[in-house]
């Protein structure tokens, strides 16, 4: 760059002092901002024009245009900034809209200033048309501001000569300045000179968030004369709390410094409450060496005095009262906010951050008393200031304006992008942003607190609670409900004592629920007398459902293995069963729910007169009744009385209580049932007779029985005449099929054995229920027909019915396993077609192949080509064909296979494989993995390898080729899978690694249906995640596996694959690794215990003593059973921070018999 290219160019200068100091805080801000000398501002050159020149100029400007216009000439002369293109995005012309593009684009500021009167304004618009110069501007947000139009911009800038070149980062920080033209390559090249440092992120050492040492101490003292206002608040932010260790340096900077420096220590002096009443940085003479050895001699009392304060009551997070003096200060600057520009307001903002938490009552009067939206917009971003931390405000220049924008779109936009970077030291703002209006905003902020993470946010979620907006207390109880942490319990049993929406109030005991802690179910018994009938019902529903109560999953009161106390258990007993009396009907019904499973004589009365009372509830209160043992000498009576109730609902019910119970004169008891004048009885009888008859049957039905009843020889499902003796050469595919064991069974159960004698007697009223009106009906006695040898009659009926009305598939399903062998493929095979929807055929197959045998092979397989079952019955298929041929082993790898098992299974194996579709393949190979685990890995790896196959397929290929693998072969395998291109191979690898194999041995068919493939993996995952209780858990690396295989995958777009790398890496000692594992287990909902018990052996590996609440966390959550191995893992951290919670954890262990 030449003299004659430019007349100017200067980087930003410091150091000048205010004409007059006035305020302190307005002359410190005049000392930072540096300006050109008088001489300089004054300089005058052919390549541009000084403003006070212009100006007098423009009479003779407007002479000559109006003598171009006279001539006729096209227009005036060509402005300074040139026309953009029609398809050229819209000029930037104000400094504001300029930074919030660069904010958004994250390219800094290149400002142009010019005027339409300016010929050398007009040139260098020239220049920037050029395309060497136009190139290089896609590195810069280009403002062109008019002299004319803006003079206070121009004005802040220190603008005296046009045209001016002013360069800014993306936060509006100056960088560097020029006053006149340039040719185009000069340009470039000034602009290339300065773009490393309009980029430049803020010194590291100003963002960290530990405490100084003293080389970091040095550094940041260097920054006490920065320009920027938010790089000095940012560097006395990091030292404010550390006096002691930084004393001596800052007071020797205030003896040398420049005046810039001079006053950030002073500030820092301030904050610190040192003895500084005498000195000012403006008059150096009152800087002596008493006065200077006085804060010398404070600084060496220091520790004492700190000792002294920590002792104090008074809580550290109270902010402190502002003096006179300072309350004064805060208010000029205040004013000051309100009328300055933009990029003053800056400034401004940053000074006045210095107050802190001190200064909120005062900026709560000025926004109560704020007329405009400009005012407001300042005074918010203020607020935010304050809230926010310096290394934020730093890294994320112009953030807290946009969070402040009066648009609801920008506060949007904002919002979002705080909440991507958030960390638990940006919450205290993130709840700032739920006193904003937008509910969109709010919701923005809750997952911000989320993702920042840990139990301090949670409990800085709890505070919002006292918002006054519902919406917001919804959000927060909806999002304490999805992370339930059992400390936050005492907090939401106060804040229900006092909520009056009852809406609200079940959000809190969905969140109760979730815990499964003693205190919260306390506190929901205390909800069972509220006066809502919406509050009363979801306690109970949360009762019933805790897991420490266990009633809704079916556990006897008593035998449900937790460490809830039998006292506390009958306590929330006898709260359920008071609620039986509630003069509403839904919450009885919510009761009745929680006490499903419960068995006490006491509770028979109780739930007697509420079905007397509600009759809509008769039939799950007498199911009830009817299923409990104990409760059972008295319970038949209330359920004879039933029997004969003007209610056709309650008589069904009873009539079905009765039949369970098996009393003596059920025959009776039925038959009456039958001759009722409502369907609904008859119905009843029906179903009961059909229970009834097969209830031995149902118990032959469980494998193991099977086994036991019929002999050592393969159960009746398997067929094992069917199956080739070993020695036979062929098998001939079109014998006729030999008789099962099971359908000789059921030809005794036709003839009347393995069921009651009377019930003989109700074969012919179940004909006459044959011809009824009612699908529904007619399909009740079919079905009940059916086990009691009437199948030739009943089956045309029931499908009949069936076609009539689809509601009554559920009979004909269930009626599958009772028919005879030929009956029962010829009937499945017509109902395939009426299965609707997926639920109806997964319910179909699963029938079907409850009872299975060798020459139902050919339907099975064929069934694993209908497209309709993928994803929906495949699973069910494949365990059908499992025992088909293995039989008992399908089920107990004790079990071995006879020669005709392999025979029978080989045969088929080398058919599908070699002609099959798909499935049918996928089929052979879980087949083969029991009979030939070593010939599974070649015709896998075939079908993973082949890309016309759909990634479905081929994953599932490749699952099947590692399980069937040995352990050393599996580890080469998925460890060259980690390279591999396809994303599912390093995602299967990685979950192997970081899971263990026994991953591997459940195949997903379907979104929530697995197919056990017959494989041990127990020894190998022995060796990597085996413990033996009462000595240290080391988590270690897996054995072959190396950090640079997994460090890669940190990239992978599969944020499920990152997690795995990461956890592996932290197995390696790479604390690299625990960022990502926090962030993926913070944000999936997938399988928590899992995640869980990874970050905890993590946390171990890396002996990070400093992830205690992320223990604590997961402690909260824990199972009992999973306490054991939580501790002997976390038993490896040392450091003085994790004894307390190892001893707690301890302590736990001890009460509750661990230990």
């Amino acid at each position: 760059m030449t003299a004659r290219t430019a007349l100017h160019s200067t980087t930003i200068p410091t150091g000048r002092r205010s004409a007059t100091p006035g305020n302190r805080a307005t002359a410190k801000g005049n000392a930072m901002n540096g300006s050109w000398s008088a001489a300089e501002r004054n300089r005058e050159d052919s390549l541009c024009i000084p403003l006070a020149t212009a100006r007098r100029c423009r009479v003779l400007l407007g002479l000559i245009l109006a003598i171009g216009t006279f001539r006729g000439t096209a227009g005036p002369l060509t402005t300074w900034s040139a026309e953009p293109a029609a398809a050229a995005p819209a000029r930037l012309t104000s400094l504001e809209a300029g930074r919030r593009q660069a904010l958004a684009s994250g390219k800094p500021l290149l400002i142009r200033v010019g005027a339409d009167w300016c010929p050398a304004c007009r040139t260098l618009a020239a220049e920037f048309a050029k395309p060497e110069v136009a190139g290089e501007l896609e590195n810069w947000t280009l403002v062109e501001i008019n002299v004319d139009r803006a003079p206070d911009a121009a004005r802040m800038m220190n603008v005296t000569v046009l045209p001016a070149l002013r360069l800014r980062t993306a936060g509006g920080q100056p960088v560097a300045a020029l006053d006149g033209k340039l040719a185009g390559a000069d340009l470039v090249a000034w602009l290339q000179e300065h773009l490393e440092a309009a980029r430049a992120a803020p010194d590291e050492v100003l963002l960290q968030t530990y405490e100084p040492d003293l080389v970091a101490v040095i550094r940041l003292i260097r920054h006490f004369d920065d320009r920027d206002p938010a790089v000095r608040q940012a560097a006395i932010g990091r030292l404010k709390a550390t006096p002691e260790e930084a004393g001596t340096a800052v007071l020797k900077a205030f003896r040398d410094g420049s005046l810039a420096t001079r006053l950030s220590a002073m500030e820092l002096f301030e904050r610190w409450r040192a003895p500084v009443a005498d000195l000012d940085p403006w008059q150096p003479a009152t800087i002596t060496a008493e006065r200077l050895a006085l804060i010398e001699r404070w600084l060496e009392q220091l520790p004492e005095a700190s000792a002294a304060e920590s002792s104090a009551t008074t809580s550290p997070a109270e902010p402190r009262s502002l003096s006179a003096a300072e309350l004064a200060d805060a208010r000029r600057q205040l004013d000051r906010l309100l009328r300055a520009s933009d990029e003053e307001a800056d400034a401004i903002r940053d000074q006045l951050a210095q107050f802190g938490e001190s200064l909120r009552d005062e900026l709560h009067r000025r926004f109560q008393e704020a007329e405009t939206d400009r005012d407001r917009e300042r005074l918010r971003a203020l607020r935010y200031r304050l809230a926010a931390t310096e290394a934020l405000v730093l890294r994320w220049p112009g953030g807290l304006s946009q969070l402040a924008a009066t648009d609801a779109a920008e506060r949007r936009r904002a919002a979002d992008s705080l909440a991507r970077q958030a960390t638990p030291a940006e919450q205290p703002l993130l709840l700032e942003l739920f006193s904003d209006a937008d509910p969109l905003v709010r919701e923005i902020a809750l997952r911000g607190l989320k993702d920042s993470g840990g139990p301090a946010a949670a409990a800085a979620l709890v505070k919002l609670l006292g918002d006054p907006e519902p919406n917001v207390r919804a959000a927060v109880l909806k999002q304490l409900e999805e992370e339930p942490q059992s400390d936050l319990i005492p907090a939401v049993a106060e804040y229900v004592k006092t909520e009056t929406n009852a809406d609200l109030i079940v959000h809190a005991i969905r969140f109760l629920q979730a815990t499964g802690d003693s205190a919260a179910n306390r506190t929901l018994m205390g909800l069972l007398k509220h006066d809502s009938w919406q509050v009363r019902a979801e306690a109970a529903a949360g009762l019933g459902k805790s897991d420490s109560f266990g009633m809704g999953q079916g556990w006897h009161l008593f035998e449900r293995d937790s460490q809830q106390s039998t006292t506390e258990k009958v306590d929330i007993y006898v709260a359920l069963l008071e609620l039986l009396d509630d003069p509403d009907p839904f919450v009885v019904s919510r009761a009745v729910e929680g006490l499903s499973g419960a068995d006490l004589e006491v509770a028979v009365e109780p739930l007697a007169r509420a079905a007397a009372r509600h009759p809509d509830l008769a039939r799950p209160i007498l199911a009830l009744l009817a299923a409990g043992e104990a409760m059972s000498r008295t319970a038949v009576p209330h359920l004879r009385k039933f029997a004969g109730h003007e209610n056709p609902t309650v008589r069904a019910a009873a009539v079905a209580g009765l039949a369970k119970r098996g009393v003596p004169d059920l025959e009776e008891i039925l038959l009456a049932a039958f001759d009722d004048a409502a369907a609904s009885v008859r119905i009843a009888a029906a179903n009961a007779v059909f229970d009834t008859a097969t209830r031995e049957g149902r118990e032959l039905l469980n494998p193991q029985v099977m086994s036991a009843v019929f002999g050592d020889s393969p159960q009746p499902t398997t067929v094992p005449n069917a199956v080739p003796n070993a020695d036979d050469e062929k098998t001939d595919q079109h014998a006729e099929p030999q008789e099962s064991e099971w359908d000789r069974w059921l030809m005794r159960l036709y003839a009347g054995a393995h069921r009651p004698d009377f019930l003989a007697a109700t074969v012919a009223p179940l004909q006459r229920l044959l011809a009824s009106p009612q699908p529904d009906e007619r399909a009740a006695a079919a079905q009940a027909l059916v086990p009691l040898g009437q199948g030739e009659q009943a089956l045309p009926a029931l499908m009949e019915a069936v076609r009539a009305d689809p509601k009554t598939l559920d009979a004909a399903h269930q009626s599958l396993p009772w028919l005879l062998s030929s009956d029962r493929q010829r009937v499945f095979q017509e109902l395939l077609p009426l299965a609707v929807d997926a639920q109806q055929l997964a319910t179909l197959i699963q029938n079907y192949t409850e009872v299975v045998e060798i020459q139902h092979a050919e339907s099975l397989w064929k069934l694993l080509a209908d497209e309709r079952l993928i994803g929906v019955g495949v699973d069910e298929v494949i365990r059908g064909l499992q025992k088909v041929y293995l039989g008992e082993a399908s089920y107990s790898l004790s079990e071995g296979l006879t020669a005709s098992q392999r025979r029978a299974t080989s045969e088929a194996v080398n058919r599908w494989l070699e002609t099959g579709t798909d499935w049918q393949r996928i089929a052979a190979l879980v087949l083969l993995v029991r009979v030939d685990p070593d010939g599974v890995n070649e015709p896998a790896a075939r079908m993973a390898d082949d890309e016309q196959r759909s990634v479905a397929i081929r994953e599932t290929a490749f699952q099947i080729q590692l399980a069937s693998q040995t352990s050393a072969d599996r580890k080469r395998t998925a460890g060259a899978a980690l390279e591999h291109a396809d994303p599912w191979r390093r995602r299967l690898a990685l979950q192997y690694f970081a899971a263990g194999a026994s991953t591997l041995a459940y195949l997903r068919t379907a979104d929530d249906s697995f197919t056990y493939m017959g494989i041990s993996t127990s020894d190998e995952d022995a060796a990597a995640f085996g413990r033996r209780s009462g000595e240290p858990i080391v988590p270690t690396p897996p054995t072959g596996l190396k950090a640079a295989q997994v460090a890669p995958l940190l990239a992978d777009s599969d944020p499920k694959v990152v997690a795995h790398a990461a956890y592996l890496l932290t197995l390696f000692g790479d604390p690299a690794g625990l960022p990502p594992l926090l962030k993926y287990w913070r944000s999936s909902k997938e399988d928590r215990a899992a995640l869980d018990k990874f970050v905890y052996r993590a946390i171990a590996a890396l002996n990070d003593s400093s992830q205690i609440p992320v223990l604590r966390e997961i402690y909260g959550r824990l199972d009992k059973y999973e306490v054991d191995e939580f501790y002997w893992t976390i038993r490896i951290i040392d450091g003085p921070e994790i004894l307390p919670f190892r001893k707690q954890v301890r302590a736990d262990m001890q009460k509750s018999g661990q230990l």
